[in-house]
Protein backbone atom coordinates (compact mmCIF):
# COMPACT_ATOMS: atom_id res chain seq x y z
CA UNK A 1 0.00 0.00 0.00
CA UNK A 2 1.37 3.41 -0.93
CA UNK A 3 2.33 5.84 1.79
CA UNK A 4 1.48 9.41 0.80
CA UNK A 5 2.09 12.13 3.34
CA UNK A 6 1.78 15.90 2.75
CA UNK A 7 1.27 15.54 -1.01
CA UNK A 8 -0.14 19.00 -1.72
CA UNK A 9 2.28 21.80 -0.87
CA UNK A 10 2.54 25.36 -2.25
CA UNK A 11 5.35 27.19 -4.00
CA UNK A 12 8.06 28.53 -1.73
CA UNK A 13 9.33 31.70 -3.42
CA UNK A 14 11.32 33.18 -0.57
CA UNK A 15 8.26 35.21 0.35
CA UNK A 16 4.98 33.34 1.23
CA UNK A 17 17.06 15.07 -22.57
CA UNK A 18 17.43 18.48 -24.66
CA UNK A 19 20.26 20.85 -23.72
CA UNK A 20 22.92 19.53 -21.33
CA UNK A 21 24.51 16.13 -21.89
CA UNK A 22 26.45 13.50 -19.98
CA UNK A 23 28.60 10.87 -21.66
CA UNK A 24 30.22 7.75 -20.26
CA UNK A 25 33.51 8.79 -21.87
CA UNK A 26 34.19 11.20 -19.01
CA UNK A 27 32.99 14.32 -20.82
CA UNK A 28 31.74 16.90 -18.33
CA UNK A 29 28.11 17.69 -17.74
CA UNK A 30 27.58 21.01 -19.51
CA UNK A 31 25.09 23.00 -17.46
CA UNK A 32 23.28 25.38 -19.80
CA UNK A 33 22.78 29.06 -19.12
CA UNK A 34 19.24 30.37 -18.96
CA UNK A 35 18.07 33.99 -18.67
CA UNK A 36 18.01 35.43 -15.17
CA UNK A 37 14.67 34.52 -13.64
CA UNK A 38 13.10 36.39 -10.74
CA UNK A 39 9.64 35.00 -11.38
CA UNK A 40 7.80 32.28 -9.50
CA UNK A 41 9.25 28.81 -9.16
CA UNK A 42 6.32 27.51 -11.19
CA UNK A 43 7.60 29.58 -14.15
CA UNK A 44 11.13 28.28 -13.61
CA UNK A 45 9.71 24.75 -13.50
CA UNK A 46 8.13 25.26 -16.92
CA UNK A 47 11.45 26.43 -18.34
CA UNK A 48 13.25 23.45 -16.80
CA UNK A 49 10.96 21.12 -18.71
CA UNK A 50 12.88 22.22 -21.81
CA UNK A 51 16.26 21.23 -20.37
CA UNK A 52 17.65 17.76 -21.04
CA UNK A 53 16.85 15.16 -18.42
CA UNK A 54 19.66 13.03 -17.03
CA UNK A 55 18.99 9.67 -15.34
CA UNK A 56 19.82 8.87 -11.73
CA UNK A 57 19.93 5.17 -12.44
CA UNK A 58 23.04 3.58 -10.94
CA UNK A 59 22.19 1.23 -8.07
CA UNK A 60 25.63 0.55 -6.55
CA UNK A 61 24.41 -1.64 -3.68
CA UNK A 62 22.58 -4.72 -5.08
CA UNK A 63 21.08 -5.72 -1.74
CA UNK A 64 18.78 -2.71 -2.22
CA UNK A 65 17.12 -3.90 -5.39
CA UNK A 66 14.17 -1.52 -5.63
CA UNK A 67 14.87 1.32 -8.07
CA UNK A 68 12.36 4.11 -8.65
CA UNK A 69 12.50 6.06 -11.89
CA UNK A 70 14.48 9.27 -11.36
CA UNK A 71 15.74 11.99 -13.69
CA UNK A 72 17.09 15.48 -13.13
CA UNK A 73 17.53 18.63 -15.19
CA UNK A 74 20.01 21.34 -14.20
CA UNK A 75 20.65 24.85 -15.52
CA UNK A 76 21.90 28.21 -14.25
CA UNK A 77 21.47 31.96 -14.69
CA UNK A 78 24.97 33.05 -13.64
CA UNK A 79 23.83 33.88 -10.12
CA UNK A 80 21.52 30.92 -9.40
CA UNK A 81 21.38 27.18 -10.01
CA UNK A 82 18.08 25.68 -11.16
CA UNK A 83 17.36 22.02 -10.47
CA UNK A 84 14.35 19.90 -11.29
CA UNK A 85 13.94 16.28 -10.20
CA UNK A 86 11.39 13.93 -11.74
CA UNK A 87 10.55 10.89 -9.58
CA UNK A 88 8.16 7.96 -9.96
CA UNK A 89 8.03 5.52 -7.04
CA UNK A 90 5.76 3.23 -5.08
CA UNK A 91 5.84 4.95 -1.70
CA UNK A 92 6.15 8.61 -0.80
CA UNK A 93 6.92 9.95 2.65
CA UNK A 94 7.63 13.40 4.11
CA UNK A 95 7.79 13.18 7.89
CA UNK A 96 10.81 15.41 8.48
CA UNK A 97 9.67 19.02 8.07
CA UNK A 98 12.35 20.84 10.09
CA UNK A 99 15.21 22.51 8.22
CA UNK A 100 18.42 20.45 8.44
CA UNK A 101 16.51 17.44 9.74
CA UNK A 102 17.11 13.85 8.52
CA UNK A 103 15.25 14.23 5.21
CA UNK A 104 17.19 11.24 3.81
CA UNK A 105 14.78 9.05 5.78
CA UNK A 106 11.93 10.33 3.59
CA UNK A 107 11.44 10.31 -0.18
CA UNK A 108 14.60 12.27 -0.85
CA UNK A 109 16.65 13.67 -3.73
CA UNK A 110 20.12 15.09 -3.27
CA UNK A 111 22.62 17.36 -5.03
CA UNK A 112 26.30 17.43 -3.99
CA UNK A 113 28.73 19.98 -5.44
CA UNK A 114 32.42 20.79 -5.01
CA UNK A 115 33.52 24.12 -6.49
CA UNK A 116 36.73 24.28 -8.53
CA UNK A 117 39.51 22.31 -6.87
CA UNK A 118 38.03 22.53 -3.38
CA UNK A 119 38.36 19.21 -1.55
CA UNK A 120 35.24 19.99 0.49
CA UNK A 121 31.73 19.97 -0.92
CA UNK A 122 28.17 21.05 -0.25
CA UNK A 123 25.33 18.56 0.17
CA UNK A 124 21.80 19.77 -0.53
CA UNK A 125 19.18 17.16 0.35
CA UNK A 126 15.45 17.67 -0.19
CA UNK A 127 12.52 15.48 0.76
CA UNK A 128 9.42 15.53 -1.41
CA UNK A 129 7.92 18.35 0.68
CA UNK A 130 10.88 20.59 -0.21
CA UNK A 131 12.38 20.48 3.28
CA UNK A 132 16.15 20.96 2.97
CA UNK A 133 19.20 19.60 4.76
CA UNK A 134 22.29 21.60 3.70
CA UNK A 135 25.88 21.11 4.84
CA UNK A 136 29.51 21.67 3.88
CA UNK A 137 32.70 19.78 4.65
CA UNK A 138 35.34 17.32 3.42
CA UNK A 139 33.54 14.08 4.26
CA UNK A 140 30.51 12.52 5.96
CA UNK A 141 31.80 13.00 9.50
CA UNK A 142 32.94 16.62 9.29
CA UNK A 143 29.91 18.61 8.13
CA UNK A 144 29.03 22.21 8.96
CA UNK A 145 25.33 22.93 8.61
CA UNK A 146 24.33 25.98 6.59
CA UNK A 147 22.28 28.50 8.57
CA UNK A 148 18.51 28.35 8.27
CA UNK A 149 18.24 32.00 7.20
CA UNK A 150 20.37 31.15 4.16
CA UNK A 151 18.49 27.94 3.39
CA UNK A 152 15.25 29.92 3.45
CA UNK A 153 16.50 31.76 0.34
CA UNK A 154 16.28 28.53 -1.66
CA UNK A 155 12.95 28.64 -3.52
CA UNK A 156 11.12 25.43 -4.33
CA UNK A 157 7.97 23.89 -5.72
CA UNK A 158 6.67 20.33 -5.40
CA UNK A 159 4.02 18.76 -7.63
CA UNK A 160 2.41 15.34 -7.08
CA UNK A 161 0.18 13.06 -9.10
CA UNK A 162 -0.83 9.41 -8.78
CA UNK A 163 -0.64 7.13 -11.79
CA UNK A 164 -1.98 3.61 -12.30
CA UNK A 165 0.35 0.97 -13.69
CA UNK A 166 -0.19 -2.81 -13.95
CA UNK A 167 -2.58 -3.16 -11.02
CA UNK A 168 -0.65 -0.86 -8.71
CA UNK A 169 -0.61 2.85 -8.05
CA UNK A 170 2.61 4.80 -8.36
CA UNK A 171 3.32 8.34 -7.27
CA UNK A 172 4.97 10.77 -9.64
CA UNK A 173 6.45 13.82 -7.99
CA UNK A 174 8.55 16.70 -9.21
CA UNK A 175 10.72 19.05 -7.21
CA UNK A 176 12.01 22.31 -8.68
CA UNK A 177 14.53 24.38 -6.72
CA UNK A 178 16.19 27.73 -7.40
CA UNK A 179 19.45 28.02 -5.47
CA UNK A 180 21.03 31.50 -5.23
CA UNK A 181 24.81 31.63 -5.03
CA UNK A 182 24.87 33.38 -1.65
CA UNK A 183 23.74 30.19 0.09
CA UNK A 184 27.15 28.65 -0.69
CA UNK A 185 28.42 30.60 2.27
CA UNK A 186 31.93 29.14 2.44
CA UNK A 187 32.68 30.57 -1.02
CA UNK A 188 32.51 34.06 -2.47
CA UNK A 189 30.68 33.34 -5.70
CA UNK A 190 29.67 36.30 -7.86
CA UNK A 191 28.97 34.48 -11.12
CA UNK A 192 29.38 30.83 -12.05
CA UNK A 193 29.34 31.28 -15.83
CA UNK A 194 32.33 29.38 -17.20
CA UNK A 195 33.20 27.82 -13.85
CA UNK A 196 33.97 24.14 -13.37
CA UNK A 197 32.88 21.94 -10.50
CA UNK A 198 32.34 18.34 -9.52
CA UNK A 199 28.85 17.08 -8.78
CA UNK A 200 26.64 14.11 -8.07
CA UNK A 201 22.90 13.59 -7.89
CA UNK A 202 21.12 10.99 -5.76
CA UNK A 203 17.79 9.47 -4.75
CA UNK A 204 17.22 7.66 -1.48
CA UNK A 205 14.55 6.70 1.02
CA UNK A 206 16.24 5.23 4.07
CA UNK A 207 13.05 4.52 6.04
CA UNK A 208 10.63 3.84 3.22
CA UNK A 209 9.03 0.37 2.95
CA UNK A 210 11.59 -0.38 0.23
CA UNK A 211 14.80 1.51 1.03
CA UNK A 212 16.87 2.44 -2.01
CA UNK A 213 20.02 4.30 -2.99
CA UNK A 214 20.49 5.57 -6.53
CA UNK A 215 23.27 7.70 -7.99
CA UNK A 216 23.98 9.65 -11.19
CA UNK A 217 27.54 8.25 -11.34
CA UNK A 218 28.50 4.76 -10.29
CA UNK A 219 30.06 4.29 -6.86
CA UNK A 220 31.92 1.61 -4.94
CA UNK A 221 31.68 0.93 -1.21
CA UNK A 222 30.59 -1.88 1.08
CA UNK A 223 27.60 0.06 2.44
CA UNK A 224 25.44 2.84 1.01
CA UNK A 225 27.29 6.13 1.35
CA UNK A 226 26.73 9.16 -0.87
CA UNK A 227 29.55 11.10 0.81
CA UNK A 228 32.23 9.90 -1.58
CA UNK A 229 33.50 12.88 -3.59
CA UNK A 230 35.99 10.65 -5.43
CA UNK A 231 33.00 9.46 -7.47
CA UNK A 232 31.66 12.92 -8.35
CA UNK A 233 31.37 13.71 -12.05
CA UNK A 234 32.86 16.81 -13.65
CA UNK A 235 30.61 19.64 -14.76
CA UNK A 236 30.92 23.09 -16.31
CA UNK A 237 28.55 26.05 -16.20
CA UNK A 238 28.15 27.31 -19.76
CA UNK A 239 28.72 31.01 -20.53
Amino acid sequence: MNTLINPALPDHDGSVSKISEVMDTGNPLIIPALPAHDGSVSKISEVMDMVKKNPVSYSPWPEYSYAPLVDFAVAHSGNSIFLKFFVTEKNVQALNLATNGPVCNDSCVEFFISWGKDQSYYNLEFNCSGTCHFGYGPDRNHRKLIKKELIDRVRYQTVFKTISQTQQYLVNWELTVAIPLEVFSYHDLKSISGQTCRVNFYKCGDLLPEPHYLSWTNMESAQPDFHQPQFFGSACFAD
